[in-house]
């Protein structure tokens, strides 16, 4: 990272959540989020037949566990590929919680939409030069592999641009120009949230994810230096219009 750099950031996922939760027209595409505990963990399965259990701070999808509740079993997934069976939540819990080396969070888990039978996400860049407005530079799909429990281009997603996706859905015009308007208007809403609440802030990395009801969630927004290099040989023309908006804040790429 360029010692110019001038973007902040906000250091953790629950801390981004409780900015964001403050807002009316936000809150209702949160997930239920919350910090991990014993009594957090089976007040939420209880509620939810499906979880996941995050880093607080963490990229690129390292240390994430999903949790089904199936009848009386509990099933734990993670990306370093554990797959566990448990009788009981104390017996999942006695195995989880010596992993868990620093502060985690529980999220409500989201039935994901997915297009030719795996699910996806999609990464949306907001950015503002000095002293300017605020503008999504472009917005992709992460396409998930076979059996992953994340969608991510380091744990090997596939990226796809939206056009490629809606054709893949099967949407119509007035479908994806509609999800695309949505996209924009909530990401405005978060950037202007989260400046609110944190200044110096220019640049945010919002990843989506529509569920199989059509319901747009708010999986995560990243502030620390939001990861565009993968874009340089997929999608140029959306590369360099990010690493403009990039360039004017101290970023080389």
């Amino acid at each position: 990272m360029s010692k110019k750099y001038r973007s902040t950031h906000i250091t953790g996922k629950l801390t981004v959540h409780h900015y964001l939760l403050s807002s009316s027209s936000i809150k209702h595409y949160l997930p239920h989020t919350i910090p991990f505990s014993k009594a957090n963990l089976e007040r939420m399965i209880s509620r939810y037949k499906m979880l996941y259990i995050k880093p607080n701070a963490g990229s690129q999808g390292i240390g994430i566990y999903q949790l089904v509740r199936d009848n009386k079993r509990y099933t734990l997934k993670s990306t370093s590929k554990i797959n566990k069976s448990f009788a009981s939540l104390q017996q999942l819990y006695d195995y989880i919680k010596p992993r868990l080396r620093k502060k985690y969070i529980i999220q409500q888990g989201i039935y994901l939409e997915k297009v030719n039978g795996n699910t996806y996400d999609l990464r949306t860049m907001i950015q503002r030069k000095p002293k300017k407005a605020w503008a999504v530079t472009g917005t992709f799909a992460k396409i998930a592999r076979p059996n992953m429990i994340v969608n991510n281009y380091y744990q090997g997603s596939r990226v796809a641009m939206m056009n490629q996706l809606f054709d893949r859905l099967n949407l119509d015009a007035a479908q994806s120009n509609a999800r695309m308007a949505q996209i924009h208007k909530v990401s405005h809403k978060i950037a202007e949230q989260l400046s609110k609440k944190k200044s110096g802030l220019y640049e945010l990395g919002i990843d989506y994810a529509y569920d199989h009801h059509g319901h747009l969630w708010v999986l995560e927004v990243n502030s620390r230096h939001p990861q565009i290099y993968l874009l340089k040989k997929i999608a140029p023309d959306m590369y360099n219009r990010m690493l403009k908006y990039a360039k004017s804040i101290g970023r080389s790429s």
